[in-house]
């Protein structure tokens, strides 16, 4: 039996430490959401060198034929 004027205290110090978990699961949410967005940011940036890459290749092999043909 819980004495009485305990209860609230009690009931207090449960909703405090449900708090500070859901505060820690929100900092922790966070830092994975920055991660992903950094990880998304670098793909995307992955990708666009990739197509310069593949647009320099494919000029290049241009000019090479051009220059056969002209032999």
């Amino acid at each position: 039996m819980i004495p009485e004027g305990r209860s609230g205290r009690i009931d207090n110090e449960e909703s405090v430490s449900r708090c500070k978990e859901r505060r820690n699961l929100m900092k922790e949410a966070v830092v994975a959401r920055n991660a992903s967005a950094s990880c998304h940011s670098s793909y995307a940036m992955a990708l666009k060198n990739a197509g310069a890459a593949l647009t320099d290749y494919g000029h290049g092999e241009t000019q090479v034929t051009q220059e056969l043909e002209i032999l």
